[in-house]
């Protein structure tokens, strides 16, 4: 038995080794991709903007519009190339809710920022009756996918929406 047990440790102990090897391996290249999901109010200036150019509604208060932002940022690409990312488009789910809430939508492709790519997606929606809990039911089936090629092999990571938001 004294084999068997000099054998596992063994076996474990260069297991360990191999993972420690390919995370410093993964740390060098500095590559990461970084998804962030941010609910927030408008500000006065905004809120003024968005009456002056959709005007969305005479009773729209403030407080009821909400601008969720999703970004992806790649940092330190490197020699990764072909990279996509696919955000999805917000407005049909927030409006097949329970009425039309979209206010405005923007989207912003990949684009460099130093020495990231950026890409991300605006929604000003109204959020009057809502509640972050509504939001999470709303976006449950939707999900951020990025892919890249790096070393010759086509890599993907998809990201929950829902997961990103209650962050």
């Amino acid at each position: 038995m004294k084999w068997f047990s000099k054998w596992v440790d063994t076996w474990v102990t260069g297991l360990i080794m191999l993972m420690l090897l390919l995370s410093l391996t993964s740390c060098h290249s500095g590559f990461s991709v970084v998804p962030d999901v941010q609910l927030t109010t408008v500000t006065k200036a905004e809120f003024n903007a968005i009456n002056n150019a959709f005007r969305p509604r005479d009773d729209l208060q403030r407080e009821d519009v909400r601008l969720l932002r999703v970004t992806v940022t790649i940092e330190h690409p490197g020699d990764v190339r072909d990279v996509e990312v696919l955000i999805p488009e917000l407005v049909p789910s927030i409006d097949g809710y329970d009425r039309m809430r979209s206010i405005s939508s923007y989207s912003r492709d990949i684009g460099s920022e130093g020495t990231n790519l950026v890409a991300s997606r605006d929604l000003v929606f109204d959020y009057q009756g809502l509640d972050v809990a509504d939001l999470k039911h709303i976006f449950k089936d939707e999900y951020i996918d990025v892919s890249w090629v790096e070393n010759g092999e086509k890599i993907e990571q998809s990201f929950s929406l829902v997961e990103l938001l209650e962050n």
